[in-house]
């Protein structure tokens, strides 16, 4: 991942209790149908020392339509997971065995830094340091996994995240570095499947560096990883497709299947919960132009509470009414970058039948984000009805918040109504209203 945001990760802590206790933690429709998974990732944190709810996570897969698992990373940091101590159970083979028994393929990571995906340029001696360690790890622990029958392959857990296509002496050394690694786990691992990691960096205007083509072509993967990169804040879920298309072209050079990496969560720097809206985009546009469905993470960001969980095994609440309203404060939804905003502060619009009684109101901002919105009816008298706060979410687009207002079965009533903040600006693309 790129540098302004990390992608969520729980692995020190966790890494450091588990070598401490030494045992063994869219299309531009929406889709009608529930959502279902090819494969998820699964980071190794202290929940891979407890044999229940791993199996419980598992269990959620297998429900989900799952087949293949990734676990994110068998070393992280400085820290090496197998083997632990021979005196205690391996956790890696826990999971092998959990697996199995749900009829699941499993892709084993190899070393992670954060620096990979931390920043845009990888210093070429950082680049060569985890290639070296990733090699030399599956050199080590393939003959304790190469043959459980529950095991797929090798996921290459380094992210090449480039804004820009390198240098040409820059991207030979990037793409040479990768090769002679893949080719070392290749040799100590016979016959296993290869798979890398790619993601798109800020600005849609580059969706991905020429030089994927290059990297994928000389390191010959049998898979391709793509993070769609909108959990991030990285890309808008809307051009996820176009990403994905990109990429196939590259990958179907080197015989590659491209497998889709939905980022259900984020952007980690606003805090905030994704919305429905923005879910479903990315599940379309991931299902529509890939082979391979995949999320991040089954442990953390797919696990009940979640926006993720609630997305892919809930129902989608019921349907609503849209509530016409006056031209021009409610601005048509269209591509991300083609919505004009709305004039800056209080944003009120007018129901273009008259009275209306409403359950449901939203306010779509950009940007220039307010701390909070309240809501109110507009009586014919003008008057104005307090109706309490709205809730964000972030979505649809990529620097866009949902502001929701929910009001009780009943609903309220008016011939217009108000969306205001008191604190900062308040920068809107779209007004909706709902019966």
């Amino acid at each position: 991942m790129t540098a302004a945001f990390a992608r969520p990760r729980s692995a020190c802590v966790a890494l450091a209790a588990w070598l401490f206790l030494g045992a063994p933690a869219a299309a531009e429709t929406p889709t009608t149908e529930r959502p279902r998974l090819d494969l998820v990732f699964v980071q190794p944190d202290i929940d891979f020392l407890d044999r229940s709810a791993m199996g419980a996570d598992l269990d959620r897969a297998v429900e989900l339509g799952v087949s293949e698992v990734i676990v994110q990373y068998l070393a992280h940091g400085d820290s090496r997971l197998p083997p632990i101590d021979p005196t205690h159970p391996d956790p890696v083979l826990w999971f092998l065995d959990l697996a199995h028994e749900r009829g699941l393929r499993v892709w084993l990571g190899t070393w992670e830094l954060a620096v990979t995906w931390r920043r845009d340029e990888v210093p070429l001696n950082i680049w060569r340091r985890i290639a070296d360690l990733g090699a030399g790890l599956v050199e080590d622990v393939a003959g304790r996994y190469h043959g459980h029958p529950a095991f797929a392959g090798w996921y290459w857990t380094p992210e090449a995240v480039w804004p820009e296509s390198p240098a040409p002496n820059r991207l030979e050394a990037l793409t040479w570095t990768t090769k002679k690694a893949l080719l070392r786990i290749r040799a100590a691992s016979p016959n296993a499947p290869v798979a890398i990691v790619l993601g798109p960096s800020y600005g849609e205007g580059n969706l991905l560096s020429r030089s994927w083509c290059r990297y994928i072509e000389a390191t010959s993967p049998e898979r391709v990883v793509v993070m769609d990169g909108v959990g991030m804040g990285h890309l808008d879920a809307s051009l996820a497709g176009a990403l994905y298309e990109q990429v196939d072209t590259c990958a179907a050079r080197a015989g590659a299947v491209v497998v889709s990496d939905i980022e259900f969560f984020g952007p980690e720097d606003l805090g905030l919960a994704p919305s429905r809206e923005r879910m479903q985009r990315q599940y379309d546009e991931a299902r529509a132009k890939t082979t391979v469905v995949g999320a991040f993470d089954l442990n953390h960001h797919l696990r009940p509470g979640t926006p993720g969980h609630a997305f892919l095994f809930d129902d989608p609440p019921p349907a609503r009414q849209s509530v016409p309203l006056v031209d021009p404060s409610h601005n048509p939804p269209e591509a991300w970058r083609e919505r004009a905003r709305l004039d800056y502060g209080i944003h009120q619009a007018a129901f273009a039948d008259g009275a209306q009684r409403f359950t449901r109101l939203e306010v779509i901002t950009r940007e220039h984000h307010p701390e909070y919105v309240v809501a109110a009816a507009v009586g014919s008298d003008g008057a104005l009805t307090d109706l309490g706060p709205a809730s964000p979410e972030h979505g649809p687009g990529r620097n866009e918040l949902t502001w929701t207002w929910e009001g009780p079965e009943n609903g309220a009533a008016g011939v217009a109504f108000r969306m205001s903040t008191k604190s900062g600006t308040m920068d809107a693309v779209e007004l909706r209203a709902y019966r």
